[in-house]
């Protein structure tokens, strides 16, 4: 972006934007509109007058959280099952043909995505674009 970066955790860091350039990496790299959900939104800076099109990149939540291989807290509130993970290892079977996804029933709030879709995002050169390994594997 002009004045923000190409890609925000917004919210507490739970709502993903992306600037025009990442989206359209993103779509390069061949996610679909059915990977995730789109919604424009624009970021204002009110005292320089500045106004930037983003937009909001939710991705499904699935249970593909390999749970005997992973290494995770659970906590039940309100009768449903909270997962925290510190060693997340991932269900191939349960990602299909998704690039881009989050974990269904763990709190954590990252964005899991495959090692094509890194290599794509890396080479678009983003901006507060950052990468974390999973445990032993690649996705």
């Amino acid at each position: 972006g002009t004045l923000f970066p190409d890609f925000l955790m917004a919210g507490n860091g739970t709502i993903p934007l992306a600037s025009p350039r990442m989206t359209a990496a993103l779509t390069a790299a061949g996610v679909k509109d059915y990977d995730l959900w789109r919604q424009p939104v624009y970021l204002e800076d009110a005292e320089l007058g500045i106004s930037e099109r983003y937009e909001l990149i939710l991705p499904p939540a699935i249970q593909a959280l390999d749970t005997a291989r992973s290494t995770y807290q659970e906590r039940t509130y309100d009768h449903h099952v909270i997962r925290t993970a510190t060693d997340i290892v991932i269900d191939p079977a349960a990602v299909g043909r998704l690039q881009y996804f989050r974990l269904r029933d763990v709190t954590n709030t990252e964005l899991i995505i495959t090692e094509h879709l890194k290599e794509a995002l890396t080479a678009a050169r983003l901006e507060n674009v950052h990468f974390s390994a999973l445990k032993d594997q690649e996705v």
